[in-house]
Order: structure tokens, then C-alpha cells, then sequence
């Protein structure tokens, strides 16, 4: 993945959570709340999120997002 960042998931009331690439291709998950809620950013490692978040939905899309980007055709 090119540095920058991906969304992979929007929830029904807007948050969104971002794939995050960087320097030496560090990979971390940023959740964005929607304006409404007024709440900080918050900024994963990748392993982290995926453990603390085994069983919801933005966990889900993230491990199907890692699925589609590692398919060998």
C-alpha cells in the first residue's frame, strides 16, 4: 500500500475507520466519530485493533479488505 489511507468502513451514524499507511509502511487503523458526537480521533496499531475489535462490524471489513488485497489470480 502507497503511503496515504483508506476507508473500509462507514457506520450507520457516520463514523468511519481508515486503513493507514506511512513511513516504512507502518499500518494502523484510525477511527474518525461523526461531527455530532464531537469525539477525538483515535489511531490504532493494526494488530491491536484487530484483537480489540474481533467481532464487530469495522473488524469484519478491515479483515475482508486484507482478504481482497492478498487474493493471488
Amino acid at each position: 500500500m502507497q503511503n496515504g489511507e483508506r476507508v473500509f468502513y462507514t457506520s450507520e451514524n457516520g463514523d468511519r475507520w481508515l486503513l493507514l499507511s506511512g513511513d516504512g509502511d507502518i499500518v494502523s487503523v484510525r477511527h474518525v466519530p461523526n461531527a455530532a458526537s464531537g469525539g477525538e480521533s483515535t489511531t490504532y496499531e493494526l494488530g491491536a485493533f484487530l484483537v480489540q475489535e474481533r467481532h464487530s462490524a469495522q473488524n469484519q471489513a478491515l479483515r475482508a479488505l486484507i482478504s481482497s488485497l492478498t487474493r493471488t489470480e
